[in-house]
């Protein structure tokens, strides 16, 4: 194992806020995501998890407590710095769009941060292979499925190369071919492309692929750790009204059908050793 201490990106340090200043919406939040995590923030509506990202890219100010970004505190004097490290996908990829053309799209992500035009090319045939939509680049935006907006709002935010990349409920409103797509692409960007991802999300067998999870409810943080950790504790989520991911009902389902003398199953979020265990029970 790795003796090289990890390099936090975002750190939030007793974080309160209120839309209104007679209500709090976040209540003393406490965090660190390091460089290169894979991060899900789950929770109900209304729980806080959204407000959280909206903090972490400016769009929110706290009304008492710091928050750092790549060192840097997010005050007014750095946020043009920290605007260029960090990128957000929202749920509707259409409230992103602006060009007549998915290639026009990039552009102007590229032309807000003042990018030479002989370099945009190249950029967008690099951001255009990562997300896979080489073939869309003149393809108007109302023509792409749900999914393909989805990539091209990614690929406009990969164009600016940013550290750190936010997924707010993004793949809400895709269907589950689409919703598999991006989870893989996902990883794709912290395993290849070696960024933090922040997922905003309520999708229960997404959360069980990232590093680690931040539970959210009624705006404070009830946990954090590992998805192992933390999906694990049925009692845990039935508490707080969360789902359990399918593996884990499968492995509790499957004890409740196994004979008394039977080896129990794992109660366990891996999918490949359940089946491993269900092979080896049907030996």
């Amino acid at each position: 194992m790795s003796n090289i201490p990890k390099k936090p990106v975002i750190e939030f340090e007793h974080v309160v806020f209120g839309y209104d200043e007679n209500i709090t919406n976040l209540d003393n939040i406490n965090f660190v995501i390091n460089e290169n995590e894979y991060i899900c923030i789950i929770g109900h509506n209304g729980s806080g998890k959204s407000t959280i990202s909206k903090l972490m890219v400016g769009l929110l100010k706290p009304r008492s407590g710091s928050i750092k970004i790549m060192g840097m505190k997010a005050e007014t004097k750095n946020m043009n710095l920290i605007r260029k490290k960090i990128g957000i996908i929202f749920q509707n990829p259409d409230n992103q769009f602006v060009g007549l053309t998915v290639e026009d799209d990039i552009a102007f992500s590229l032309e807000n941060n003042l990018v030479s035009p002989s370099k945009m090319k190249e950029i967008i045939h690099l951001v255009s292979k990562a997300t896979g939509i080489q073939k869309l680049l003149t393809v108007p935006p109302n023509q792409l499925s749900g999914g393909q907006k989805q990539r091209v709002a990614i690929a406009s935010t990969l164009s600016t190369n940013p550290n750190i990349i936010i997924f707010d409920e993004s793949t809400a409103m895709l269907d589950p071919n689409a919703k598999e797509d991006l989870k893989k692409l996902i990883l794709d960007l912290k395993n290849k492309y070696k960024r933090t991802i922040i997922s905003v999300t309520h999708d229960m067998e997404e959360i069980t692929r990232a590093d680690r999870l931040i539970i959210v409810n009624k705006g404070k943080i009830l946990k954090c750790g590992p998805p192992s950790e933390i999906l694990s504790n049925k009692e845990f989520l039935t508490n707080i009204a969360l789902d359990l991911p399918f593996n884990l009902n499968v492995c509790l389902e499957l004890n409740k059908q196994n004979s008394a003398n039977a080896k129990p199953y794992s109660i366990t979020i891996d999918e490949d050793q359940t089946i491993d265990e269900i092979c080896q029970n049907v030996k």
